[in-house]
């Protein structure tokens, strides 16, 4: 491995940890958070529901990084790290605000940290594009993917033991620190990690959506987060209602599927450019419905959680494999706008995947949802047919 290897993957690795740093209170402890100060159900919901909107727009924060340099600075290191300063600031301040009890100001800080967040994401997403050959995708996506999910199984252990020692302001500044790899390396890195070559920002770049394998690629998309995040959102359910899992136990299910996400991006990362992007996409969608399946008849508790590992694992290989493929297949010319594009389309299919396996589990039950959603992953083998090896935009 070249130097310059091992810095994209120094650097892309301790952006993502960062991330997952964040992640992992906005979509966990921040209700845990909120509900022991006092808010109901509604309140809670309306909050998060807001703190999603960031992400939403994270293809006009593309396209403005893709347009405009900072200060001639360049069009994604200053961005990055505007965005880190962003979300350590804000999480520095929400404990004094939070005993300040100004929650407004504090929704206002939670917000802000989420617009740094989505800001340095979706650059981050653009600089790997430019400055990442063909043949390192795959690693670079391996450990972008590997780096979140470390930083959230990470905050997940370690947040419950800050919060009981020394308060909630302990994992606040944990989220913050959590930056600071990722500062340094930025700007440190920053001559070592910028593309050789300029490419001019230009709208005629948007026709590259003109393209049968960019359609092709967001249907998989759609349909691989519709089934997986489908039955990852109502698995905890299952087991409280079905098998009588206790809080503990059902914490002790997403740690499983936290680590298998893990090893499925470390695992792409290995095995990708001997699979292919055509093949990865058979092995993942066979490895994910082994564990809908499995899921669906497994009684035994042991077992639950090897299912839930086997789900997580295919879970980060194909986050990793999509995103490799979304790389190849955006236009340098609108990289961030473009990636940030893809991305939208795995959010649309989670959406989607929540309604239409809350409305099945409802009205047939839990296992009938997850076998029914087998047969969208392997309508996903079918699709892989048509997937070029190598593909260009």
């Amino acid at each position: 491995m070249t130097l310059a290897q091992q810095y994209r993957l120094l650097l892309f690795g301790s952006l993502y940890f960062a991330q997952g740093g964040a992640l992992s209170y906005f979509l966990s402890y921040n209700i845990v958070f909120l509900k022991g100060m006092g808010y109901d159900a509604e309140d809670i919901g309306a909050f998060q529901a807001v703190l999603i909107l960031p992400f939403v727009l994270k293809i006009v924060l593309g396209a403005i990084s893709d347009r405009f340099s900072m200060f001639g600075l360049g069009h994604r290191h200053p961005y990055i790290l505007l965005g880190l300063l962003i979300q350590a600031g804000a999480f520095l301040l929400m404990p004094s605000i939070a005993d300040a009890r100004d929650w407004q100001l504090f929704f206002i800080a939670a917000l802000v940290g989420a617009v740094g967040m989505a800001l340095y994401d979706t650059c981050t997403d653009g600089l790997a594009v430019e400055i990442t050959p063909e043949d390192d995708r795959s690693q670079v996506q391996g450990m972008m993917v590997g780096a979140r999910a470390a930083g959230i199984l990470y905050a997940m252990l370690m947040g419950p033991l800050l919060v009981e020692q020394w308060g909630w302001s302990a994992l606040f500044v944990m989220v913050a620190v959590f930056c600071l790899p990722g500062m340094l390396l930025i700007i440190s890195l920053r001559k070592l990690t910028t593309a050789s070559h300029s490419t001019t920002f230009s709208w005629h770049a948007f026709s590259s959506f003109d393209n049968s394998q960019i359609w092709l690629l967001a249907l998989i998309g759609v349909l691989f987060a519709l089934a997986l995040d489908g039955i990852l959102t109502f698995l905890s359910l299952n087991l409280a209602s079905a098998k009588g899992f206790e809080l503990y136990k059902l914490s002790w299910v997403l740690i499983a599927a936290m680590l298998g996400r893990l090893v499925g991006a470390t695992l792409f990362g290995v095995f990708a450019n001997k699979l292919g992007y055509r093949n990865g996409l058979v092995v993942v969608s066979f490895i994910a419905a082994s564990g809908c399946l499995g899921l669906a008849v497994v009684d035994a508790e042991a077992w639950v959680y090897v299912m839930a590992a086997l789900i997580g694992v295919a879970y980060g290989f194909f986050m990793a494999l999509y995103a490799a493929m979304a790389m190849t297949l955006s236009n340098p010319g609108i990289a961030a706008s473009m990636f940030a594009i893809f991305m939208i389309f795995l959010n649309f299919g989670a959406g989607l995947g929540q309604l239409v396996a809350g409305q099945m589990t409802s009205s047939y039950g839990f296992q009938i949802m997850s076998i029914s959603m087998v047969g969208l992953l392997a309508l996903n083998v079918v699709l892989s047919r048509y997937v070029r090896t190598r593909q260009s935009p």
